[in-house]
């Protein structure tokens, strides 16, 4: 919220975001630099750990685009493909898929990341909601085994056209939100009062356990019964 003090606000902005990377990676050394995409120099291909997880099974033409970089740096020889990790096809597998997100003062996960949507597809108007608990919810459209079906058939008019700066984390984050938005999701966004002892990301847990909190968990447990 201190973001939002008139000319101050922008300045804290500007220095909580160039502050957050150095920061999770002296807490949590190695997972502080994966979760901000900082560990791309760790790995052989030269792709940051979540980066893989995000694309590879759901954009191969992502991949197949980065090694194809990779091989024009070497003068034109193939680089060999590491075998990664099968996270999208594990994904779409799933016969539904649920993201529950704050819609404010979320200290560990951001809005926009934990409901999978870029900046520009937040529906902003649920923060000036004045009911606490789900203030809105989304039906998940498609299918995925179609939509894969569909990357599957345009991935070659798809590769002609693609490019990406692995050296820009917004580019990476935006291919990433695009790569997992190809199979479907169900969307809850939730609000809920702030206080000493109601942090956000603990509170949609149910900690402290209320009406408004509990009523994220029998939401979840409906689904899950379903």
């Amino acid at each position: 919220y201190l973001t939002r003090i008139p000319v101050l606000g922008a300045g804290i902005s500007h220095i909580t975001n160039f502050a957050a990377a150095p920061g999770a990676a002296l807490l949590y050394r190695r997972t502080g630099r994966q979760l901000f995409l900082k560990d791309a120099d760790a790995s052989t291909d030269g792709l940051p750990i979540v980066f893989q997880m995000a694309v590879n099974g759901l954009s191969e033409e992502v991949l197949d685009y980065h090694y194809g970089k990779m091989s024009q740096a070497k003068g034109g020889l193939p680089a060999k493909r590491k075998k990664l990790i099968p996270f999208g096809k594990a994904l779409a597998a799933f016969a539904s898929r649920t993201l529950y997100s704050n819609v404010q003062g979320d200290h560990m996960v951001s809005w926009p990341n934990a409901s999978i949507r870029k900046i520009s597809e937040i529906p902003s108007h649920l923060m000036n909601a004045t009911m606490h608990g789900i203030v809105g919810e989304s039906d998940a459209a498609g299918d995925a085994s179609s939509t894969l079906d569909k990357d599957a058939l345009k991935r070659k008019k798809v590769r002609r056209k693609f490019t990406i700066d692995m050296s820009s984390q917004t580019r990476l984050q935006d291919v990433m939100i695009e790569s997992l938005q190809k199979v479907s999701w169900k969307r809850v966004d939730v609000k809920l009062g702030i206080g000493a002892t109601k942090l956000p990301h603990n509170y949609i847990q149910a900690r402290p356990a209320d009406k408004y909190s509990l009523s994220v968990a029998k939401h979840l447990m409906n689904i899950l019964v379903a």
